[in-house]
Formats: structure tokens, C-alpha cells, sequence
């Protein structure tokens, strides 16, 4: 209750106390904790008011927290993933839940719902990370046109068959410029067919619904009733 100062807060006492309780009653993972404890000395370390303390048993402390087993490491990952094949089953029944209620669902909550089909369809046909999905803009890194000339991309047959009917035939691609790829490298493709269906009709008819006021231009968006 007398605490007025962040040095008396963070003491020896109190942190071998801190520590017990984290890892061995909340089950903290060790790594992970080490490291915001670690956040916590530097913040002390160098704050000018604080430089006259001695800390060398806070270093101490950290180094003495044991690290996980790699056997646990891998075992609290295997229990964040589901086998391919559960999750490449997810947009079917989500079209199956959406078809089954019909017309229960309200113009926003069935945008809602093909959002999500469309979003999972693509985390299982394109090897994205995480940020390309989330920063895909419309018309600047996903966008409809005919192939450009003088670049090298691969074409499947398909498109093959149908540039020769139609030279001026526009098809869906996405681009990412080399800032935007983890590689450093530009990104360029073609969309795989079995994007292109639910991708229309969601940007007809959907994903207006599920905008309200300012459009971010981001083809996946927050799904957040207030949006």
C-alpha cells in the first residue's frame, strides 16, 4: 500500500515471490516470461532516476528461470493446429450452415459468413502469411486485367485456352511488390480458379454489407458489428 516508486515495487522479495507463483501456479510458459521480465530490468536499467540501484540479482533471477523442454515446446504447438484436412472441410460447412438457415440470416450476417468461407478457402488454396492476407488491398494487390506484357508468370492451361478465344481476356491476379514480400522479392501470380467464384460474389454482393461509412480498400475485413 506504501509503494511510491517502481524500485520499491520491484524487489528481490517480491520478484522470487512473482516468479514462483507465475511458473508454478498460472503455469506461465517460461520463454516467454523470461522475456517480459526482461523487458521489466531494461525498463529499470536504463531509466536515469534508477542507475544508482544495484540490479545484478534481477539479472540473476531471469537467467535462473529454467527453460521449457523441447518436448513441451512441441506439444503446446501441436495442440494449436488442426490436421489439413479439418480445416480444408471448414468453407463447405460454412456454406452448408448458411444455405441451412437461408432466409433467417440477415443480409449482414450472411456477408459475415461468406467473408469468413471465402477467408478460410484462401488460408487453405495459397500460401500466404499472415500480413499479406491481412494488408491485400483491392485494385492494388489483387485486381482483374488482362496479363501484362514482359512478365514472366506462369499461366495455367485453362487461362491458356481462353487468352486464345479472347487475346483481351482480364483474369483475377495478385502482386505484391518486394517491400510487401518477407523474401524481398515481387510476388506475382495468377488466382486459382477455385478462388474466383465465391470472390465475385463476395465483393458484389457481400462484402458492400458488411462495410459501413470509410472502406479501408483491404479485400478481408475486421468483423466487428460496430464497423
Amino acid at each position: 500500500k506504501n509503494v511510491k516508486s517502481l524500485v520499491e515495487l520491484v524487489t528481490k522479495e517480491s520478484l522470487v515471490h512473482f516468479i514462483k507463483w507465475s511458473l508454478n501456479e498460472r503455469k506461465v510458459k517460461s520463454r516467454s516470461f523470461a522475456v517480459g521480465l526482461s523487458m521489466l530490468y531494461a525498463a529499470l536499467k536504463w531509466n536515469p532516476a534508477y542507475q544508482a540501484e544495484d540490479l545484478g540479482w534481477f539479472r540473476t533471477l531471469i537467467s535462473e528461470i529454467q527453460p521449457d523442454s523441447e518436448s513441451e515446446r512441441r506439444e503446446r504447438k501441436l495442440n494449436k493446429y488442426l490436421p489439413y484436412e479439418v480445416i480444408r472441410d471448414i468453407p463447405a460447412r460454412i456454406r452448408e450452415r448458411r444455405e441451412e438457415l437461408g432466409v433467417q440470416l440477415s443480409e449482414r450476417q450472411l456477408a459475415f459468413l461468406v467473408h469468413d468461407e471465402l477467408l478460410v478457402l484462401w488460408l487453405v488454396t495459397l500460401l500466404w502469411r499472415q500480413r499479406n492476407i491481412r494488408e491485400c488491398r483491392i485494385g492494388e494487390n489483387l485486381y482483374k486485367a488482362p496479363f501484362p506484357p514482359l512478365v514472366n508468370m506462369a499461366i495455367p492451361e485453362w487461362a491458356r485456352e481462353s487468352i486464345k478465344s479472347n487475346p483481351h481476356a482480364e483474369f483475377w491476379q495478385f502482386r505484391f511488390r518486394e517491400q510487401g514480400t518477407k523474401t524481398g522479392n515481387e510476388v506475382r501470380s495468377i488466382l486459382p480458379h477455385r478462388l474466383v467464384p465465391l470472390l465475385e460474389e463476395y465483393l458484389e454482393r457481400h462484402r458492400p454489407a458488411i462495410l459501413r461509412g470509410f472502406d479501408p480498400g483491404n479485400l478481408f475485413l475486421v468483423l466487428d458489428e460496430n464497423l
